[in-house]
């Protein structure tokens, strides 16, 4: 079991340094012993109730909606700045291993039209069915993963590494 947590977290670290590369620095991003190379992955395109195969789960984005205010059973509303807006993505992930893994899917980006890239927020206590949980062997769970985007940011992917191979999943949600 402690063998999977490593590899889980390795590739989700390993994912992150990837795309910080573009996103926010400006020094060489390193993938172990070689340089990060963009031209060296394959960019495989879906699109919505798409399945999708990774090391650890099976994914489907299943629909996409723009919000002003999240709002929860529990939480006090949680309203975007004037000039952004949350993009909420609902999933339907399944855990393809034996024994059972906790995540929050922190590190899978959606990219707008401009090639702007962004990760999740943790909107944890402020929308119902928030995506982090355990994900037990074989069964199939749905949930949420939000964005906040500029009010004029359109036409998301959303976008998945497949760990240790050059294939690279852009899922269109429009």
């Amino acid at each position: 079991m402690l063998s999977i947590i490593f590899i889980w977290a390795s590739c989700s670290e390993w994912n992150k340094q990837i795309w910080n590369k573009k996103v926010i620095v400006d020094e060489p991003v390193l993938n172990n012993t070689s340089m990060v190379n963009e031209d060296d992955f394959i960019k495989i395109e879906k699109k919505l109730w798409d399945k999708i195969v990774l090391s650890t789960i099976e994914l489907k984005v299943i629909k996409k909606e723009e919000k002003d205010v999240l709002t929860s059973q529990y939480g006090s509303p949680r309203v975007a700045q004037e000039w952004t807006k949350f993009v909420l993505l609902e999933v339907s992930v399944k855990n393809i291993l034996k024994e059972p893994f906790y995540d929050w899917f922190t590190d899978i980006y959606i990219e707008d039209s401009n090639g702007n890239k962004f990760l999740p927020i943790d909107v944890f206590s402020d929308i119902d069915n928030y995506i982090a949980r355990d994900f037990q062997p074989w069964i199939e769970e749905k949930g949420i993963i939000v964005y906040k985007v500029p009010k004029d940011s359109k036409l998301h992917s959303l976008i998945i590494w497949k760990g240790w191979t050059k294939d690279f999943f852009y899922i269109k949600t429009y």
